[in-house]
């Protein structure tokens, strides 16, 4: 008797069961549809930026959230900067001071920044829980490159600066014209030679892409030929200072004829040569 009473009760229990597991599965199903209902929801709305207004606290959950677990960037080291903010920077890995660090990359983050125009290389390490070290070398700013009416500040290479405002560098020497901005350093190395010629070089503008018309802060226009070594711009350099010296109107020093130097002013030419240590003077 007692064995049939187990079996009858045995047999009770499954039935039990099997009427339960169709409601317990229903509940989940339930609860899962409920919850993916909402996360439908709440995805739209903060992609809708239906959450994004003046003192609107929804932006700053996640930093919040971070922050009570130790994980919001609260201690950031930046080093290397000279030409730029620390803001620009942060910007450019989508990090503010307080952010969340919760799946930072950290190899992504230095990828990010080497593709910046004005960074050469840079280094980003995160030290857990709330540690950022970003250190950066920027691409110095070399001349100031005009063309097709814009201005651009340019590395020693030409590459354009984007974040280098023009009128913050009145320093740098400035290139006119297509092909300037790659050439200006065989021309600032070649110059340097040439110190006078160079202190006094206002202008450097580069005709057809194979040769310098160099515009003088006393308005002179010297243009030198195509093929300019160092040599030719010693020589421009002292036939410009004998002009100086002799107190000549000149307003044109063309150099492009080898053997001959051509004088222009008040729509007058005249031509000596080279080595001649006589002074040609015009009317």
């Amino acid at each position: 008797m007692d064995g049939q009473r187990r079996v009858a009760e045995s047999l009770s229990k499954n039935q039990h069961f099997r009427k339960d597991c169709p409601r317990t599965y229903r509940a989940f199903a339930r609860v899962f549809a409920v919850l993916f209902l909402f996360a439908a929801i709440l995805r739209g709305v903060v992609t809708g930026g239906h959450l994004e207004y003046a003192g609107s606290p929804w932006p700053k959950l996640p930093g919040q959230v971070a922050g009570l677990v130790g994980l919001a960037a609260f201690d950031i080291e930046v080093s290397g900067l000279q030409h730029h903010e620390q803001a620009e920077l942060l910007a450019a890995i989508n990090v503010k001071p307080g952010s969340p660090l919760v799946g930072f990359d950290a190899k992504r983050a230095r990828a990010k920044l080497e593709e910046l125009n004005w960074i050469a290389t840079a280094n980003v390490t995160r030290r857990f829980p709330n540690q950022l070290h970003i250190s950066v070398t920027e691409r110095e700013p070399f001349v100031v490159w005009q063309n097709v009416g814009k201005f651009v500040v340019v590395d020693q290479r030409g590459e354009p600066m984007t974040g280098v405002s023009p009128s913050q560098r009145n320093m740098l020497l400035q290139v006119v014209g297509d092909g300037a901005n790659t050439s200006a350093s065989d021309l600032v190395n070649q110059m340097e030679a040439s110190p006078a010629l160079l202190r006094d070089l206002r202008a450097a503008v580069r005709v057809g892409d194979r040769r310098w018309n160099l515009q003088m802060q006393d308005g002179v226009t010297i243009a030198m030929p195509e093929v300019s070594s160092e040599a030719e711009f010693r020589k421009a350099e002292a036939i410009y200072l004998g002009s100086i010296s002799s107190k000549l109107a000149v307003a044109q020093i063309d150099l492009r004829i080898a053997g001959q130097v051509l004088y222009r002013a008040a729509g007058v030419e005249s031509a000596v040569p080279v080595d001649s240590t006589t002074t040609s003077s015009i009317e």
